[in-house]
């Protein structure tokens, strides 16, 4: 499922910014500017019934301006559309998750589109044994 999320979300970014590149390794190895990072985060999990689990999970979305030092205005573009895009819901799959806030900030130049996804999900069977089967029994009325 994380991996289906990150997906979509990078499908979002990349129908709005055919191109911009979304980088995929690590943003201290170096990269071209202007381009993308996603960086996705599970903060909390548990199960919450027997056959169900939820997870949070934290998205910020890195965004590097085309110049390093006179970004202000295109970071303002940046924000206000990303903002825009995932303010709502996220469509992942048959699934849709709610995204009530979205916040962004800048720091060293570089903008920061965050949100949290809480996500359900049903709990698949993987067990192999099944266990023994319960003998079915005859119930004997007498009449009296």
């Amino acid at each position: 499922m994380l991996k289906e999320i990150k997906l979509a979300i990078n499908e979002k970014i990349i129908a709005a910014y055919p191109d911009i590149e979304i980088q995929s390794k690590d943003i201290e190895e170096g990269f071209a500017r202007p381009c993308f990072y996603v960086d996705l985060r599970t903060g909390h999990f548990s199960k919450i019934a027997p056959e169900f689990k939820t997870r949070r999970l934290s998205i910020t979305i890195y965004y590097f301006a085309s110049s390093r030092y006179d970004h202000s205005i295109e970071n303002l573009e940046v924000q206000e559309n990303l903002e825009n895009i995932f303010l709502g819901k996220l469509v992942v799959g048959e699934n849709q998750y709610s995204v009530p806030e979205v916040s962004s900030i800048v720091n060293d130049g570089v903008l920061q589109v965050s949100f949290d996804l809480e996500v359900n999900q049903f709990i698949e069977d993987t067990s192999t044994d099944s266990g023994e089967l319960m003998e079915e029994l005859e119930l004997k009325v007498e009449e009296g």
